[in-house]
Formats: structure tokens, sequence, C-alpha cells
């Protein structure tokens, strides 16, 4: 682990629901110190998200300083410890609309790379979807405020259309990811294929979106990647806190996806050249 293996780990979405309470929450209630005296509060000796919008008031029924604990034990001791072995947190919270007993931001303020989640819908069909617009501006609002320069989202997840998926599809979804703030995606998913000639071969159950060698267009997805990376690498060159692309680039739209169809300055930055993973 670290710098000799892996290097991240992500926390996925909160899907506990609204479970809040065990044995020793509400002694942990009464000794649990304030956010902000712990190391991990704010970074750069930035001010707390909710000193520029003031204290936003809780859910009825979740206890006093709830939000807290679920910070501090979940969240930041996730960063700690995973710090500790030289590794990075990505983390998510509540997607679209998931039952969160935290706040959004307060959870993601101490993750190396704050993230969160963008799901396609049908093939052909791209709704707007508010819930997953917030959740990326979230990500976003929490980078420019605390100093990460990266934000990430779980990126063009399926529940249907299995095997049914073709850069056309997915592009309305993955533009919309960037409009919102993102500069990072993080393909859902890439299940490792370790036998020959069974295709279409192992899934995540029955989610995708399906990128793996089996899929009848892997050989051709270098040009898919390559424009994920242009683009993303273009609007933020992960030097800086992450800006919205609407005013400052007009998006490839050839549904080709080659890289000779991009903007000689999109070209230029491209670095990723990879396929699905074997």
């Amino acid at each position: 682990m670290g710098k000799r293996g892996l290097r991240y780990v992500i926390n996925d979405s909160w899907e506990a629901g609204a479970q809040k309470l065990d044995g020793q929450s509400h002694s942990r209630i009464q000794q649990a110190p304030r956010l902000r005296s712990s190391p991990l509060a704010a970074r750069a000796d930035r001010p707390s998200h909710r000193e520029f919008r003031g204290q936003r008031p809780l859910p009825l029924g979740l206890p006093p300083h709830s939000f807290d604990l679920l910070t501090e034990y979940h969240y930041d001791q996730l960063t700690a410890m995973l710090h500790e072995r030289g590794m990075g947190h990505y983390g998510e919270s509540h997607e679209s609309g998931r039952a969160f007993i935290g706040d959004g931001m307060e959870v993601k303020r101490t993750n190396d790379v704050p993230m969160a989640a963008m799901w396609t819908q049908q093939p052909g069909v791209n709704k707007e979807l508010y819930g997953y617009d917030a959740d990326i501006r979230e990500s976003a609002s929490v980078a420019h405020i605390y100093g990460q320069n990266l934000v990430a989202a779980e990126s063009m997840t399926a529940s249907s259309g299995a095997w049914a998926w073709s850069p056309e599809t997915l592009k309305p979804t993955a533009d919309k990811e960037l409009a919102m703030g993102l500069n990072r995606f993080v393909i859902h998913t890439s299940v490792h294929q370790p036998l020959i000639g069974k295709a279409p071969g192992l899934a995540l159950g029955p989610f995708g979106q399906w990128f793996t060698r089996n899929e009848t267009w892997a050989e051709q997805a270098k040009a898919w990647i390559t424009y994920l990376a242009a683009v993303r690498s273009y609007y933020s060159k992960a030097t800086s806190p992450p800006t919205s692309p609407i005013s400052t680039a007009k998006i490839p739209t050839s549904p080709q996806f080659s890289a000779t169809t991009c903007p000689t300055s999109l070209r230029a930055t491209t670095t990723t050249t990879s396929t699905p993973t074997p």
C-alpha cells in the first residue's frame, strides 16, 4: 500500500440509511470536541463553509452534534488512517438523495479528492437530474473552499441497458459532469475479466456501465478515453480549484470521438490512452 502499491481508497456513498445511533452515541455526543478543534478541521487556515453560509439547522429527529459524529468517527477517521499508510481518500456522501445523516460539505472537507456521483438513465434518455448536479457542485464547492484541486465523480453508472451503451449515449452524461465542475472521471465500472472466451463476462451484478475488454467497442475505446482525458485536462489543469467549463470552452460534439475531431488545443493536453481493463 502507499507509494509502492495502492495509493487511494474510494469511500462510496452513504448507504446505511437513517440509522444514526449506537450504544455509545450518547456518551460521544457529550464528549466529542467541536470539529474546528480537530487537526483535520480546515485546510490552509480557511474558514469552515458553515461560516460562509451560517449554521444550517439539523433535520428533525437528529440529536445535536450527530453530524459531527459522522464526520469525525467515519470520514475524518478514514482520512487519518489512510494518511498513516501513505494513502489518499476519495469520499462520497449522499449521491442524488440517499438518506444521509451528515453535512455533505463537512464530511468531504478533509478528503484528498472530494467525490460525487452521476448515473446514466437509459440509452438516449438524458433528462435533467438535479440531485446529481447538486452532488458534483457540492464537491466542487468543497474543493474551492478547502483547497483541493480535484473534483471526482463515480461516473456513468448504469442500472439498465446492459452492454447497450456507447460513447454516443454516454457523452451527454460525461459533458454534464464537466459542466457541474468535475475534473476527474471515475468510470463505473470496469470489472476485471479473468476468463478467456467467456463473453460478456463478469459484471457488478445488475450495474454497469459495462466498460471491459468484452464490450463490443472495446477495441475502439481509445478515442473515447482520449476525449474524456482531453476535455478534462483542458478545463482544469489539476493545478487550481476547478471551474465550470460553460464559460471557458466549447465541448467538442462529434459523435465519432476521434482525437482528430478535437481542437488542437485539446489534443495537445491528452495524456490518457488506456483501454478497458483486462
